[in-house]
């Protein structure tokens, strides 16, 4: 599988990537904390891409170590350094690069900053995230539900499961459909892709299904 790292993404997404959150996702556009850049690909003002969520990640993540100018100046270099290869790289090949730059900040003195682990740890996110869409059907839908792919298990479903304190194990025993993997893939796509309106109850998604809690977690058919 091969990511461009100038796929664009939307909030929740990067939101999960970045490891930032929504607020501050709102702050890169109103503050225009983002570097300007000669190739980017974004169509829509409102959709940003991986390489933004590095300078997200890096720009809040050291909020408490350096100033603001410091933080601006470092990804305005880092994207001077490298931006000819902002549409081209992939995910499996930009950990391999060099990443730490020496910054001249105002009146201070030059600054070494490495950016090499935020890169990975964005690009693997990026990765991830990537390998949980590909499980979950774009077409197909069981009452109104996205369903994972070649089943026909909503993901709403098995991330209520989930959230209800039953195990993987059980959730995999009552729907021999799915796959470990798309398990633990289900409360990463909802959280990446909010459902419209008001959440739906877990018993208006299985209305077959009513919940018991005593000291463990069981279904019982009503």
């Amino acid at each position: 599988m091969t990511l461009s790292m100038a796929k664009e993404i939307d909030t929740p997404e990067i939101v999960f990537i970045s490891g930032i959150t929504e607020r501050e996702v709102y702050r890169l556009r109103e503050e225009r904390l983002l570097p300007r850049r000669r190739r980017r690909v974004h169509t829509h003002a409102y959709r940003l891409d991986i390489w933004d969520s590095v300078l997200a990640n890096f720009y809040f993540g050291l909020k408490d170590l350096l100033s603001k100018e410091a933080r601006l100046a470092a990804m305005n270099e880092f994207v001077q350094q490298i931006e000819d290869d902002f549409t081209s790289v992939s995910v499996e090949d930009v950990t391999s690069r060099h990443l730490t730059f020496v910054v001249h900040v105002g009146q201070f003195k030059d600054i070494t900053i490495d950016f090499g682990q935020r890169v990975a740890e964005v690009a693997s996110r990026a990765a991830e995230l990537e390998r949980v869409n590909a499980l979950v059907s774009s077409d197909d839908e069981f009452d109104r539900e996205p369903v994972f792919k070649d089943t026909r298990v909503p993901v709403s479903t098995v991330a209520a499961f989930l959230a209800k304190g039953v195990s993987k194990e059980d959730v995999l025993a009552r729907f021999p459909t799915l796959t470990p993997e798309m398990v633990a893939a289900a409360p990463v796509w909802l959280r990446t892709h909010p459902q419209k309106g008001r959440p739906r109850k877990f018993g208006e998604i299985n209305p077959e299904w009513s919940l018991k809690t005593s000291e463990s977690v069981k279904f019982v058919r009503p």
